[in-house]
């Protein structure tokens, strides 16, 4: 493809790309206030907040949400929306904890490779599953932090504070464009209808949005994870450069997708690709403060940053703390060993 066909393919992606957000926040928009008519029947209300106050139930719900969806961006999106319309904040910080570990199911799934030799399975399970192990371990270890202090909640409306004059003054103001739709859409008369309507068409639009980033920047990220795998050695650029390929990407689910093939023939240094998966793990978060900035709202910031800070939270202790350091890489390792048997890479 000559260079000129090359930029306006990507002049034209970028032009898609933002017709999908304005389109993604006008739905979510509408999502708000749909929700918020919901949430304002005492009877549907009532439900709802007695079944998701308890944290129990809320982490569940997050899970199997992300399980569903396949993207903890998704749903943490969608959640700072239904905060927007007058969930309580505390029950969302329980379900983003368990969107974290639902979205670790798909990626486990990336290593299925029918065809794969026994070696280059055991590589892709031990790959794949320190994900699973980081984010569950990771859980175990906030979970009794949150439900006893609230520090995500606390830290995450402390800094929101600092953003409001930038959401106010520097936001995109979507409310004249989504006001003829919100008009001509019966939205009192059947909120539960139009709820599953917006969220269907926030999921379809979203995946789209993936796609378009994975068409523009596939070439980009496949050559930076080629070279980490390759030639990788210092432990901070890996972890930067995954910051910054799943910050491209805005999903850690298709970051890992394009990891698992790269790594099948390829021996790779197994720690310094868990400090990849690491910092993908930061780069995902950036997707609903994004949205919340375009929403121009302080409590949907409040929620992508919980999930930002979960995360770079979960970054500093597993990359400084050595036992814990170690431990998703030896659960992952031993997973592997008991699947496929053991494996001189393993010693």
């Amino acid at each position: 493809m000559s260079s000129k066909n090359q930029y306006l393919r990507l002049t034209g992606l970028f032009l898609f790309l933002t017709v999908l957000i304005i389109l993604i926040v006008c739905f979510l928009q509408l999502f708000v206030q749909s929700t918020n008519q919901l949430l304002s029947d005492g009877m549907y209300a009532h439900y709802l907040l007695n079944t998701f106050s308890n944290p129990f139930f809320a982490i569940l719900g997050g899970v199997v949400f992300s399980v569903l969806v396949g993207s903890s961006s998704i749903i943490i999106t969608l959640l700072a929306a239904i905060v927007m319309a007058g969930f309580p904040f505390s029950s969302a910080i329980f379900m983003l904890l368990g969107a974290n570990i639902g979205t670790t199911f798909h990626s486990s799934l990336s290593q299925v490779i029918p065809d794969a030799q026994v070696d280059d399975k055991r590589r892709m399970m031990t790959i794949s599953s320190m994900h699973y192990f980081n984010n569950v371990i990771a859980f175990a270890l906030f979970f009794p932090l949150q439900i006893s202090t609230d520090f995500l909640g606390r830290s995450s409306q402390y800094m929101a504070q600092w953003f409001d004059g930038l959401i106010s003054e520097r936001a995109l103001d979507m409310s004249a464009l989504i006001q003829p739709l919100t008009e001509s859409l019966p939205m009192a008369n059947h909120p539960i209808l139009m709820i599953f309507l917006f969220i269907a068409l926030i999921i379809f639009f979203m995946r789209v949005f993936f796609i378009i980033l994975r068409l523009i920047f596939d070439p980009l990220v496949i050559k930076i994870l080629t070279q980490q795998i390759k030639h990788g050695k210092m432990q901070k650029r890996v972890l930067l450069d995954g910051i910054f390929i799943s910050s491209l990407l805005q999903s850690s689910s298709s970051t890992i997708y394009i990891l698992m093939p790269l790594v099948r023939k390829i021996t790779c240094n197994i720690p310094l690709i868990y400090s990849l998966i690491l910092g993908i793990n930061v780069g995902t978060c950036f997707t609903t403060i994004l949205f919340a900035f375009l929403l121009q709202s302080e409590v949907a910031l409040s929620i992508g940053l919980a999930h930002l800070f979960y995360n770079v939270f979960a970054l500093l202790i597993f990359t400084y703390i050595p036992l814990l350091k170690e431990l998703p890489i030896l659960a992952s390792r031993y997973l592997s060993v008991c699947s496929y048997g053991y494996d001189k890479e393993h010693h």
